[in-house]
């Protein structure tokens, strides 16, 4: 949940009286989380959500080979995301592997497709991601290198 004290601290006011947000942690703010924030009435004038600062960071090459060692893609941040939806296509756009509530672990995504397209392990090469936040942001898309 948000630091509401820090969120405070982040509330500056200029020499004219306009209350603005500075230095805001890497998240999903909305409305609500302002109301119990003296000035938030001059904030926020009807109900919204936005984003700070989000930029996920993927791991841009994995090596499945069983070693332990970059056997999964790892998205770094995407556990402030549970309503995420990620989705891995090949060169051809085909959709190869796809998933709701991406996690970092073994059941992330490490160089086997799960669709019906592609059910078993993918060849080596680069393959593009699309990460749904589940938030209505713009969609994230990054690239993710195979190598056995």
């Amino acid at each position: 949940m948000l630091d509401e004290q820090f969120l405070s601290e982040s509330i500056v006011a200029d020499e004219q009286g306009r209350h603005s947000l500075t230095e805001l942690k890497n998240g999903i703010y909305s409305q609500f989380q302002f109301e119990r924030l003296e000035c938030a009435s001059n904030l926020i004038e009807e109900p919204v959500s936005f984003i700070c600062g989000v930029d996920l960071y993927n791991t841009p090459v994995i090596t499945p080979n069983g070693d332990g060692y970059n056997d999964f893609m790892e998205i770094e941040g995407i556990e402030d995301f549970p309503t995420n939806h990620v989705s891995i296509f090949n060169r051809w756009g085909n959709l190869v592997w796809e998933t709701d509530s991406y996690r970092n672990n073994e059941m992330g995504f490490g160089g086997r497709g799960n669709t019906a397209f592609a059910g078993g392990d993918l060849n080596d090469g680069t393959y593009f991601i699309v990460i749904d936040l589940g938030n209505s942001a713009q969609r994230q898309n990054k690239f993710v290198v195979i190598k056995r």
